[in-house]
């Protein structure tokens, strides 16, 4: 159950919430919408970091430097995502 958890991006993060754990800026669910996303990464700040929900071994993570980066490299991510679940 724990490992099932914490596979989960959104789940894991949600388990140290409720756990009391400090955590950094993050989307509390799932973002799939780029708007929605940049949005989010604006009220956090750039520098951030993109993580795919689950699955890459690492691939589906990325630092986004500056607002201008962001949307080539959200759809990076998706794809990654994508490729993970076929």
């Amino acid at each position: 159950e724990s490992i099932s958890k914490m596979g989960d991006k959104v789940m894991a993060r949600k388990t140290m919430e409720a756990c009391g754990l400090p955590l950094v800026p993050g989307s509390k669910d799932a973002l799939t919408n780029a708007e929605e996303a940049l949005e989010v990464a604006k009220k956090i700040g750039f520098p951030i970091m993109i993580k795919a929900l689950a699955g890459g071994g690492g691939r589906g993570m990325r630092v986004v430097e500056k607002e201008s980066d962001f949307l080539n490299l959200f759809k990076t991510i998706c794809c990654i995502f994508l490729r993970f679940l076929l």
